[in-house]
């Protein structure tokens, strides 16, 4: 038997399904194309960054930032409408994301087990004083201002392994 939970995101329908057991998603866009996945697969949530002022970029974008889902579509991330908090939680994946700190202030929400590292910023990164770390998660690498000690601790207390 299907348990479903539903919400509005940014035009499409998230529902979490457990089928046997079995956790999935299935989301539904607007125009109602279906898109069947699995909630573990995400690596991290980030505020897509602010698209004003630059003509020709994904014109569709309109309003404020939302956050970007990444890890489950192959081609980009997947926008959201609600908060990445409430996203998380609605898939019962809050205790395995770490929250940090990008370079501009803005949270980034990663799963603990996607980080492969954690570095340290070298004399070649030319980075804002703010930024003390830098991390990979899905084969992207970001600015933190969390140090590096900061980081592999909020990163191990999510259930990661540095």
């Amino acid at each position: 038997m299907s348990k479903r939970m539903r919400s509005i995101l940014c035009g499409l329908t998230l529902s979490v399904v457990v089928n046997g057991g079995t956790p999935g998603a299935e989301l539904t866009t607007a125009d109602g194309v279906r898109v069947i996945f699995d909630p573990e697969r995400i690596a991290f949530i980030e505020m897509e960054p602010s698209l004003a002022g630059l003509p020709g970029q994904m014109p569709w974008r309109t309003g404020p930032p939302k956050p970007a889902v990444y890890g489950i579509m192959s081609t980009g991330p997947l926008w959201i409408s609600q908060t990445i908090a409430d996203f998380l939680e609605q898939l019962k994946l809050s205790e395995k994301f770490a929250q940090l700190t990008l370079s501009g202030g803005d949270s980034i929400w990663v799963k603990a087990e996607a980080v492969s590292y954690v570095r340290s910023k070298s004399a070649l990164d030319h980075v804002a004083p703010e930024v003390h770390a830098f991390i990979s998660i899905g084969g992207k690498e970001r600015a933190i201002r969390e140090d590096v000690e900061s980081a592999r601790k909020a990163i191990d207390d999510h259930r990661g392994k540095l």
